[in-house]
């Protein structure tokens, strides 16, 4: 074949090619070259739309339902409120994903929490992409904060219009 490496397929012999969340060849990991349109995950798509078209109306409730290896897809819109925004994976290896992009699917933490804490050893496969998230306020990294002894992927995300009383005004992770 053609990859040196094996490319860890969620069920080849059933004639799924999704790539699991820990493939070699997903575009985090990128060792043997980026394959396959959408993002790895082998688990269960957990649809979040605040309209009431998914699963869950809020973003930390599809994190919440999620498992290792879950995708949870966020529906284009704009998201705020109190389960919108200081959002935790809560050390789950899992992929949040806004297949609208980040023109199209934004956070809104008016103000109140950070987009996003990762606090709970999560590393490169709990993956951040698509988003924008707009005005955050954190005492560090008032957009994301990574705390020690995690790595996530963020992923096609802007920042705007974020603060933090301390370090990182918009992005810190030690």
């Amino acid at each position: 074949g053609n990859l040196e490496l094996d490319p860890l397929f969620c069920d080849e012999a059933a004639g799924d090619y999704t790539l699991t969340a820990g493939s070699p060849c997903t575009e985090a990991a990128s060792q043997c070259g980026r394959i396959g349109a959408f993002p790895a995950s082998c688990g269960n798509v957990i649809n979040v739309d605040a309209q009431g078209g998914g699963d869950y109306l809020t973003i930390q409730e599809g994190i919440d339902a999620a498992v290792n290896g879950d995708l949870v897809s966020v529906a284009a819109g704009l998201y705020s409120g109190p389960q919108n925004r200081g959002l935790d994976f809560g050390g789950r290896l899992i992929v949040l994903y806004a297949p609208a992009g980040a023109e199209s699917t934004e956070i809104d933490c008016e103000g109140l929490d950070r987009g996003f804490l990762f606090d709970g050893g999560e590393d490169r496969l709990a993956v951040v992409r698509g988003f924008t998230v707009s005005n955050g306020h954190g005492q560090q990294g008032g957009g994301l904060s990574c705390l020690p002894g995690t790595s996530p992927t963020i992923r096609e995300c802007a920042f705007t219009n974020s603060s933090a009383d301390g370090t990182g005004g918009t992005i810190e992770c030690r």
